[in-house]
């Protein structure tokens, strides 16, 4: 990507925001990527890496929804891109995103785990996970939902109170798609909906909780009927068609899910809470404390979810590095995209009236040794490309006192320093555009001076606190 059109970009980071960012970039020519990244690998959350005997470390999430209607299609693109050999590791986007429909939830009563099964059917309207198209609108969202909502009695149907249950359903399923169609007349107060919660659902929640009693899997099939239910006629009776679901986001979930008549065992089960428990919404990563989320949020978000292309989850068939992460580094290396490792970024420094960035100051922690023309990060384990846990010393001058240190080079506060000369990136020299993919707890560490200057900057950081998470091997 050369000439005298071509824009430089410089992105700061290596986690997926910053390689889709780099992907994304390069699907238009004319533009020169060079991703500055800390550490010897690539992927941030989503990282993952082998260890002794080729073991898989998990770093981060494994697995998608799918509802990813933007990262499975990036995916299916990667891999027709990587154009592996149909004998080689995990050679196409199907071999490495495998479809599951049951989703095991557990509830905690106090003394012990009790198992909540949630089985989902195939999404057979939208089947290809890499095309999910369909939603460019709100309406076409519920609708989706509605449709999933329609097919759950069937997939349940091998317990007699599933069609008990359906019965119900049958009949609201119509004036459900009737109220999406009222929905999007402005001004409309969907008089629809009020007969089908009087008529149908509310009453018929208590009837349907003396029909199967103490029954588990009933009461389970119950549950997730109710959650969808609530959800569909609370976003109906809300408006979200013609005002969104941002105008939600003042009332907490539980309380929005409560108002539009959810049963309390709902409310406290792990389909409803499993929304918060992705998303991380308890404060400051305290599960003691109850989960605070903007209803808005939660309400699209578990929308989306049920709204799923395929299958429900997408299960990676190796670590999250080799199915997500070295994939996309091969093929931004394809594309021309420059990878400069062992970049720690310090600080973001400003233009004089604030207005842009004017330099970026990163701080080396390695050199390569001489001959070596760039960093390989990558290694073979059983013929698939892998990260490492820990850099590959012998491409690196400083290999043998970081191999005898053992220092942690992911880590922005690590004690090792290389003593090299710092690097400097200035605005209209070594870049045109900048993209900031660095984690928001690093915003107060390296752009002090944009959040000083900015006051939505400042927002931003006092109101959203990082949580750490744990991994488990």
């Amino acid at each position: 990507m050369t000439g005298a059109a071509t824009k430089r970009v410089a992105i700061l980071g290596g986690g997926i925001a910053a390689l889709s960012a780099a992907f994304e970039i390069t699907n238009t020519p004319g533009f020169a990527v060079t991703v500055h990244t800390l550490g010897w690998r690539l992927g941030g959350k989503c990282a993952s890496s082998r260890g002794p005997d080729g073991r898989i470390q998990e770093h981060g999430i494994h697995g998608f929804l799918g509802s990813y209607f933007n990262t499975l299609p990036m995916m299916a693109a990667v891999y027709a891109e990587l154009n592996r050999p149909p004998n080689a590791p995990l050679a196409t986007f199907d071999q490495a995103f495998l479809g599951i429909d049951t989703v095991q939830l557990y509830a905690w009563d106090g003394a012990s785990f009790d198992r909540f099964d949630a089985r989902f059917p195939v999404n057979e309207v939208f089947p290809d996970p890499g095309k999910p198209g369909g939603l460019e609108s709100v309406e076409a969202l519920i609708e989706r939902v509605i449709a999933l909502l329609e097919a759950l009695g069937s997939e349940h149907g091998d317990h007699p109170d599933a069609g008990f249950i359906k019965g119900f359903l049958d009949k609201a399923i119509p004036a459900l798609t009737g109220a999406v169609g009222i929905a999007v007349s402005p001004g409309d107060k969907h008089p629809i909906l009020h007969a089908i919660e009087q008529l149908l659902w509310k009453q018929a929640r208590s009837l349907l909780k003396l029909a199967i009693g103490d029954d588990p899997h009933a009461t389970q099939i119950l549950t997730i009927a109710d959650w969808i239910m609530t959800l569909l006629l609370g976003a109906l009776a809300d408006d979200v068609v013609t005002q969104g679901f941002d105008q939600l986001d003042d009332e907490n979930w539980t309380d929005w899910l409560a108002r539009h008549g959810a049963l309390p065992e709902t409310i406290a089960s792990p389909m409803a809470i499993n929304t918060v428990n992705l998303a991380y919404q308890y404060p400051h990563g305290d599960t003691s404390k109850p989960s605070a989320m903007g209803a808005g949020c939660y309400v699209h978000w578990s929308m989306r979810a049920l709204a799923f292309c395929g299958h429900a989850i997408y299960a990676f068939a190796a670590g999250t590095g080799e199915t997500i992460i070295a994939p996309l580094y091969q093929v931004l290396v394809k594309r021309g995209v420059n990878f400069e490792f062992f970049s720690k970024v310090e600080n973001l420094a400003l233009t004089a009236d604030g207005s842009a960035v004017e330099s970026v100051s990163i701080k080396m922690q390695a050199t390569l040794k001489p001959g070596i023309p760039r960093y390989k990060p990558l290694i073979d384990v059983k013929g698939l490309p892998s990260w490492p846990d820990r850099p590959l010393y012998d491409q690196l001058a400083q290999g043998g006192a970081l191999r005898a240190g053992g220092y942690d080079l992911e880590s922005w506060w690590t004690a090792w320093d290389a003593n090299l000369p710092e690097k400097t990136l200035v605005a209209g020299q070594d870049f045109d555009v900048l993209v900031f993919a660095l984690s928001l707890g690093a915003v107060p560490l390296v752009a002090s001076e944009l959040v000083g200057k900015s006051p939505a900057w400042q927002a931003m950081v006092a109101a959203l606190p990082c949580v750490q998470t744990q991994s488990l091997q």
